[in-house]
């Protein structure tokens, strides 16, 4: 389903799949999943009709996530005024499903949980318009219980991965950071004189 919309299939076709959910309950399922990309109040509405007419699993658990994405998005809009937090949040929820094997590259579908999706498509705008600021946060992001995880300390896979939904002028604002922090690197044992470093 992920594909035909990348193809370009037009809204209409994933809301009449919606619309016949008793004929196809997991067609249904995996419209509800495309349509929650770019949920908004309306279409929430509709799905929570939708839930209470329907006993499907697939349908339902659909429809759970995508009233929690748009509960976020609301969230997002309307709780969070500091720009910190909300590239915070985008950072949290871009990066969802990041693994030290994706330290080096990052794939678009990688995960395609309705929220991540969207703050995807969210960062990609802001940074356009925060490139600097968007950095920043990223470069002192740390999401503990991630690395935790994985049983890792460095926080610049994860970094490398969500920046990849940036603008170009973020990922160069990124680089430039780490330049600039970067510690110099420990002199060699024989440049070492008296215990001290030598100049």
């Amino acid at each position: 389903m992920h594909c035909l919309l990348l193809l370009g299939e037009p809204r209409d076709y994933f809301l009449a799949n919606v619309r016949g959910h008793r004929a196809n309950p997991r067609l249904a399922g995996y419209s509800i999943h495309i349509l929650s990309y770019d949920i908004d109040e309306r279409i929430a509405d509709d799905f929570r009709k939708l839930r209470d007419e329907t006993k499907d699993n697939a349908v339902g658990n659909a429809i759970s996530d995508a009233l929690y994405t748009n509960a976020m998005i609301k969230h997002y809009r309307n709780k969070l005024n500091l720009l910190e937090d909300k590239v915070d949040f985008l950072i949290k929820y871009a990066g969802f499903g990041w693994a030290p094997s994706q330290i080096h590259w990052w794939s678009p579908s990688s995960v395609l949980a309705p929220l991540s999706v969207w703050s995807r498509r969210e960062m990609a705008e802001v940074s356009k318009q925060h490139p600097t600021e968007v950095a920043e946060r990223l470069y002192k992001y740390k999401d503990d219980r991630t690395l935790k995880m994985y049983g890792i300390t460095d926080p610049s896979g994860y970094q490398d991965y969500v920046s990849g939904f940036t603008s170009e002028e973020t990922r160069d604002a990124l680089k430039d950071l780490r330049k600039t922090h970067t510690a110099k690197t420990p002199l060699r044992p024989d440049e070492v004189k008296g215990g001290q470093q030598k100049p």
